[in-house]
């Protein structure tokens, strides 16, 4: 450097850019050639968003899967960055999301840095680029929502695929314990609480051993919880707060403060605390953002995004009205369930596999996806299976690929793969159950009201893969019984977008063999005259007017704010609002279809009130109240009056979940059975079969199955000197039965019979989980009207039950399960559970009237022969 020269750069100093968002993309230059401008309904979002929206607090847009929607989000994070000085945090769900973002935006001219896995690693200079406001920063929801973040002072916050979100969000404050990862710990939870969780959980966490039928997941009652608070409190201190590089740390940190406001969900394997509503804005990064922008394919309309977000209330910008009818590319839906049939369905998806070069394979969990290697691996040739690992930061591993597989976990937004890179993907199973709390929601309160805008979203986005614009197709094959009903109900196609509720209702409606599914998905890969006509049937379907009954998403989306609010309360511990917002929410939440979202508020703002009374003695009365209030829904949710029990303590509960437990079993079978197509008369028409079969086998199956009718546990146990069948319901009621359909009508029942009956007592009593049933009693099924002198003596506690009767029970609980599944298809778990419970009544086949019948004829009553 010259004596002359100065060692300065000169600054120029920057005026406010007086543009708008449309007039700042036509100056980025250096954009690829290939983006020659904006799309209509891009530029109609980015107008109303300009106009009316840089200053709200919290803003959303939607737009659906392929529209562009990044180029949206990045053009009005660069118009905050450049027009007001903010810096500005873009965040996606995963790594490979977040490079996928800036090879976007080195397409569009935006400068970006992207800032993912340890902060330790942030380059420093790329850091100073983003905090002067020269760059965007691209980072992950886990890169912000964690106790100390790398980027911790963001003024704009584009939260991309937001609908995804909830498990990012969320995550910061859920501490997870896997029994596998932290036995001592999950162990030491469980012994805090064994006597407030159902025995028969408890029973096999302790022996290590699997149940029969899979349990369902428990929640902790609140009673129990906030007895034994500081307790819990204490042995989490001790057990993590030493254990600085254990993944139980951080979200220990994060909810040690709130533990009050928090459940715990648990499972035979895993237990999650958490709170309800994350409470995002006592997270400072988030909170003090000037504007947080979300973006999403579908935002609902039962307040959703809210309750995943933490936010009381967020603006919506509407979907452009180019959107409302028509959407990206062309898929055939394929669900193999309908005609499904034993070892072919299997052999069938494997084949589906090997067909084409490359397939994407999306599962609800990991689990899911360990299952579904089982089918790659029996494919030959063998496949390539990749997974989340290998296309961490870039999908090229799959993409240059040939005949190989992408088998990922809870992963249905983001993968982009165009232009026929990848034209089938397979659904595998309903994608809801991503965390224990929306599994207790959906399994335990029958809440698919509440879920199903979070199901339907996942589903749009999952067949929205590989049709990222109008010219591409892909086959999406739909697995699982839970999937195909959830499609197949009518009320739920009607909040699905026109198009894909087009596409689902025509392959539905054409109930195909798998051979012929074969022949329609070869029409569809070629693209031949055939798929010509089916493509303007879907076209004639799509313009159909369907309206969807929007009054209980109306219901909930009203709430939302209490719902918040409440949250809110709880965290700081003001529970005297707590119980005020709380009881907002109970009165708004009207109505049959949201009766048990309605009971579980009642809990909540019991449980409010529980710890408020501590300190005021008039909330004893609260408690009392809104627990009370909980008891109309406990007929067809059999978690309620678990809960009911341990909020009041000191009081006699006239409530018993024997009801529940019946109708709740009946709703899975017919779910399982399906509300369309041939399963279900085939299925009645064995049962019926079986029980007219004088073979024993053949007869016990019958019985069997009957018993799973009726809404029991049912199984016939492998044992020799065993019961032929068993029928339990929950810890109330068991009827062991003994089957002598083989026997002739012309002599009267033996000592042999009556012995073999009545021991089946002393088994079922030295059964470590049926020796604590309430009620048991024998029941000799037979065709023998009448009763040996000898075997009199022998007959005490068997009680008689004629073949005949067993046939009459079997036409009256067939014809309640086919008046109840008159109304499957446009009815919610919550309907059709009530619709149950009415049949039962009606058919007298309640458990006390089945119990009735069943005992109503002791063997030593019988005429003697």
């Amino acid at each position: 450097m010259s004596e002359g020269t100065s060692p300065f750069k000169r600054v120029r100093a920057k005026g406010v850019q007086q543009v708008d968002i449309e007039g700042l993309f036509k100056d980025l230059k250096n954009r690829s050639a290939d983006i020659k401008g904006l799309l209509s309904y891009q530029a109609d979002i980015l107008r109303q968003y300009y106009e009316n929206h840089t200053k709200s607090r919290d803003v959303s847009l939607e737009l659906p899967t392929g529209s562009g929607k990044t180029l949206v989000g990045l053009l009005i994070a660069e118009w905050r960055r450049k027009t007001l000085g903010d810096r500005v945090l873009y965040l996606c769900p995963t790594k490979q999301l977040a490079y996928q973002v800036r090879k976007h935006s080195k397409e569009y001219g935006i400068e970006t840095r992207v800032f993912v896995g340890s902060k330790r690693d942030y380059d420093r200079q790329e850091l100073m680029q983003y905090r002067s406001a020269k760059a965007i920063a691209i980072s992950t929801y886990s890169g912000l929502f964690n106790t100390s973040p790398g980027i911790n002072d963001p003024q704009t916050i584009i939260l991309d695929d937001a609908h995804g979100g909830e498990t990012y969000i969320s995550s910061m404050w859920s501490l997870n314990v896997s029994r596998q990862n932290e036995p001592e710990l999950f162990s030491k939870i469980i012994e805090k609480f064994e006597k407030d969780l159902p025995a028969n959980l408890v029973g096999l966490i302790h022996k290590s051993s699997r149940s029969r039928i899979p349990l369902k997941t428990e929640k902790v009652p609140l009673g129990a919880f906030y007895r034994r608070l500081e307790d819990l409190k204490s042995l989490l201190d001790s057990e993590i707060s030493n254990l600085s590089n254990s993944e139980l740390y951080f979200p220990w940190i994060a909810i040690r403060e709130g533990l009050h406001a928090c459940h715990i969900y648990v499972t035979q394997d895993d237990i999650l605390i958490r709170p309800y509503i994350p409470p995002t804005l006592t997270h400072k990064p988030f909170a003090d953002a000037n504007q947080r922008v979300y973006m999403s394919a579908s935002l609902g309309r039962g307040g959703e995004l809210e309750r995943i977000t933490g936010i009381r209330e967020v603006i919506r910008i509407p979907t452009p009205k180019t959107y409302l009818s028509r959407g990206i590319g062309r898929r055939l839906f394929i669900f193999p369930d309908i005609p499904r049939d034993g070892s072919n369905y299997t052999n069938w998806v494997a084949h589906r596999l090997s067909s084409v070069d490359r397939t994407l394979v999306l599962c609800p969990n990991q689990y899911e996806a360990q299952e579904f290697t089982k089918i790659c691996d029996s494919c030959s040739p063998k496949l390539e299976v990749f997974d989340a690992k290998d296309i961490e930061e870039d999908l090229k591993p799959f993409t240059d690929s040939v005949h190989s597989v992408l088998l990922l976990a809870n992963r249905y937004d983001g993968i982009d793969l165009p232009h026929g890179i990848c034209r089938q993907v397979i659904l595998d199973g309903l994608p809801s159950r991503t965390n224990l709390q929306e599994t207790f929601l959906e399994e335990r309160l029958g809440l698919d009201i509440l879920l199903r805008e979070r199901i339907k979203t996942r589903i749009e986005q999952a067949s929205g893969r590989c049709t990222r614009s109008d010219t591409d197709s892909a086959a999406i094959i739909m697995l699982g019984n839970r999937l195909l009903d959830f499609c197949a109900r009518k009320e739920n196609q009607k909040i699905f977008h026109p198009e894909i509720r087009a596409e689902i209702r025509y392959v539905l409606d054409q109930q195909n063999t798998l051979g012929e599914l074969d022949a329609m998905l070869a029409s569809f890969m070629k693209k031949d005259q055939h798929w010509d006509e089916a493509e303007q049937n879907i076209a004639e379907l799509r313009s159909s007017e369907e309206l969807p009954d929007t009054s209980a998403t109306d219901i909930l989306s009203a709430v939302v704010k209490a719902e918040v609010d409440f949250a809110y309360a709880m965290w700081t511990q003001d529970y005297e609002k707590a119980v005020a917002q709380g009881q907002s929410v109970v009165d708004g939440l009207s109505g049959n279809k949201v009766a048990p979202y309605r009971a579980l508020w009642c809990f909540f703002v019991a449980g409010a009130a529980y710890i408020q009374a501590k300190f005021d003695g008039q909330f004893e009365k609260v408690v009392v109240d809104f627990a009370s209030r909980a008891k109309e829904a406990c007929k067809t949710v059999s978690w309620f009056p678990h809960e009911l029990k341990f909020m009041l303590p000191e009081r006699e509960v006239e409530i018993s979940d024997v009801q529940a437990r019946q109708v709740e079993a009946i709703v899975e079978l017919l779910y399982k059975l399906g509300p369309t197509g041939p399963r279900f008369p085939n299925k009645m028409s064995e049962v019926q079969d079986l029980l007219k079969a004088k073979e024993p086998n053949n007869f016990d199956r019958g019985l069997v199955d009957l018993g799973n009718m009726l809404g029991f546990t049912s199984w016939k146990p492998p044992e020799n000197a065993a019961p032929d069948c068993v029928w339990q319901l929950g810890y109330k009621l068991l009827f062991v039965f003994e089957g002598k359909s083989d026997e002739s009508s012309g002599t009267g029942i033996s000592v042999q019979n009556c012995r073999q009956a009545s021991g089946h007592i002393d088994w079922a009593k030295a059964q470590s989980g049926l020796k604590d049933i309430e009620a048991t009693y024998s029941i000799l099924v037979t065709p023998k009207s009448s009763i040996d002198k000898e075997a009199i003596a022998h007959g005490k506690n068997v009680n008689f039950l004629a073949i005949s009767d067993v046939l009459k029970i079997f036409e009256e609980a067939k014809s309640a399960l086919v008046e109840s599944r008159e109304i499957m298809a446009a009815a919610t778990t919550t309907e059709l559970r009530n619709r149950v419970l009415q049949k039962l009544v009606e058919k007298n086949l309640t458990p006390e009237e089945i119990s009735a019948r069943l005992t109503s004829k002791p063997v030593t009553d019988l005429p003697t022969s």
